[in-house]
């Protein structure tokens, strides 16, 4: 189920498929102690949620129990995170923050650190990781080869991209190029 998560008040609420609230706004307040950054929805009714302050990923049940989480990542990554932003999809769990997309699995076991500081966007699909770059540049995140390469070559300094059922709509001035 989608959700908005009010940051500022440490608050979401969940959503229906006509994007009308679904019963009472949820206060992290009352059931986490720690500064939360990013909520997503999880398979089963659950959610993750990212503690700042103990550098955790944490998957609440739909009681709100914790069920798992990733233990300090400081530790593992030897960087101190800020998640904006959390996405579950095909069974991976994605933490976006300024300079990385971090990637865990469904059990919270970190998995990958990529470093997207050159992009000025980042959109997880079901295609994979896909940036634009600040160069302009749209580029397919490959996890063989843990390296980025370009989705096209049929034209790039792109000033803005969005992402719809697997094709990429990119813009330049007034002209949009779909890509697939």
């Amino acid at each position: 189920k989608p959700l908005i998560f009010f940051r500022n008040s440490s608050k979401f609420v969940l959503l229906d498929n006509t994007l009308s609230p679904q019963g009472e706004v949820i206060d992290l307040f009352e059931i986490h102690p720690g500064w939360v950054s990013a909520v997503c929805s999880s398979i089963d009714q659950h959610y993750w949620l990212f503690d700042v302050d103990t550098q955790e990923l944490i998957r609440l049940d739909a009681s709100f129990n914790e069920v798992t989480n990733s233990g300090n990542l400081t530790q593992l990554t030897g960087v101190s995170i800020v998640p904006d932003r959390l996405w579950e999809r095909d069974s991976h769990v994605y933490a976006l923050t300024e300079d990385y997309v971090m990637i865990f699995d469904l059990f919270g076991t970190f998995l990958r650190k990529i470093d997207i500081r050159d992009a000025k966007d980042v959109h997880i699909t079901p295609n994979g990781i896909i940036t634009l770059a600040d160069s302009g540049v749209l580029s397919r995140y490959q996890m063989l080869d843990y390296k980025f390469t370009p989705l096209d070559t049929i034209q790039s300094s792109f000033d803005k991209a969005t992402f719809v059922n697997g094709f990429a709509f990119a813009m330049k001035g007034g002209e949009v190029s779909v890509i697939r």
